[in-house]
């Protein structure tokens, strides 16, 4: 990396998105402590509504804030589209998804011994279907559409439509797959290297079709594949 990118560089973090890479720092701290899982379950004793509000306050911390304010304080559509919100490169990302279906449960499937003891969020709702729908469906909209934005949409995006070259495509990915890598700290290690792979994977999905929507099918199918398998397994077990 040579010193004017460097510049470039500081110039994104010194510019228009300090603000909302202040947020997410904020809002990250939070999700790990005040609303962590752990302690919104002690406040409202079930699962089925801890885990809900969970995916709610994710949801709302890092996605529908920061998109509220790129939207009506910025009023700046290019910052939107360049953050992987529109549907890009249609036929690329449908052709990748195709492909990356099968791949993302055989991921699951593959990997299920050391994730069934961390998965599903929601325990209880192993034991009624109904509420392991409700919580899935919420799972992929509120949690994976958060997530893909934050990690593949805010934090690479906002590096690789600043700075379109090799390095700064290469830095944004390797920014954002950090910040997973460590996000993941505490899950089964299995998932941890996943995430580096994944931060990887799905970074260069978002970038190729200009779009986050096909990393949040198949991160979300990699996801709910897994809590499905296990509310499969547990019912066999019955």
């Amino acid at each position: 990396m040579n010193f004017p990118e460097i510049i470039q560089i500081s110039e994104i973090l010194s510019g228009k998105g300090v603000y909302l890479f202040v947020w997410y720092a904020l809002s990250f701290t939070l999700l790990a402590t005040v609303f962590n899982r752990s302690k919104l379950l002690k406040t409202f004793k079930k699962d089925t509504i801890s885990v809900p509000v969970y995916f709610a306050l994710f949801f709302t911390l890092l996605f529908f804030i920061p998109f509220i304010y790129l939207l009506i304080i910025k009023a700046n559509t290019t910052d939107l589209f360049s953050l992987g919100l529109s549907p890009g490169k249609i036929r690329t990302g449908m052709t990748i998804t195709i492909i990356g279906i099968p791949i993302s449960i055989l991921v699951a499937y593959s990997g299920i011994k050391q994730t069934k003891s961390f998965y599903p969020f929601s325990k209880s709702s192993l034991f009624n279907i109904k509420n392991f729908l409700f919580i899935e469906f919420l799972y992929l909209i509120f949690y994976y559409t958060a997530w893909e934005f934050t990690f593949r949409g805010f934090f690479q995006g906002f590096i690789t439509s600043s700075l379109p070259t090799f390095n700064g495509i290469v830095i944004g990915i390797t920014i954002q797959t950090i910040i997973s890598v460590l996000y993941h700290l505490g899950h089964p290690d299995n998932e941890i290297f996943g995430a580096l792979f994944g931060g990887i994977i799905f970074g260069s999905i978002t970038y190729y079709t200009q779009s986050i929507l096909y990393a949040v099918i198949l991160h979300s199918i990699l996801g709910i594949s897994t809590d499905s398998i296990i509310y499969i397994q547990t019912k066999k077990q019955k």
